[in-house]
């Protein structure tokens, strides 16, 4: 049961951060050994969807973004972090380049706090951005 996907291939785990079940996450994850190497179709993990929770078209806007840095405190302590917060999407995008995207600034924050930003600065889209580059469409935004 626990490995049925929905049509995006998201498992339960996958849409429990997706709907912000905290509870349910929490329990899927006695259940879930090797998610930290799951994606769906589009490549995302789950601290993909964790960082997208903050988007201006995510249903809960930004309101959400606590809930995000709830989601990244959970997963930080499990095996299989730091490479789920390197895994690039199809896009090429990581977990981090949606926290800044999506002007996530809570989880941007956690991220600073852990010196986790700096470790993957060298990082690059697949259409060559780096953190850098995000970073300062991101601030230019707010202007």
């Amino acid at each position: 049961m626990l490995d049925q996907r929905n049509r995006g291939l998201a498992n339960a785990l996958m849409l429990a951060v997706s709907n912000q079940e905290i509870t349910i996450l929490i329990y899927l994850l006695n259940f879930y050994k090797d998610f930290h190497e799951d994606i769906d179709i589009s490549g995302n993990n789950v601290l993909h969807r964790a960082a997208i929770l903050s988007r201006p078209d995510c249903p809960d806007g930004p309101e959400s973004t606590n809930i995000s840095v709830v989601i990244f405190k959970i997963f930080s302590k499990s095996y299989g972090f730091e490479e789920m917060l390197q895994t690039k999407n199809n896009d090429g995008t990581t977990p981090l380049f949606l926290s800044i995207q999506s002007l996530n600034y809570p989880l941007m924050q956690y991220l600073l706090k852990y010196h986790l930003l700096i470790s993957l600065y060298p990082i690059k889209t697949n259409s060559g951005e780096t953190m850098v580059d995000y970073l300062d469409r991101a601030t230019k935004n707010l202007s």
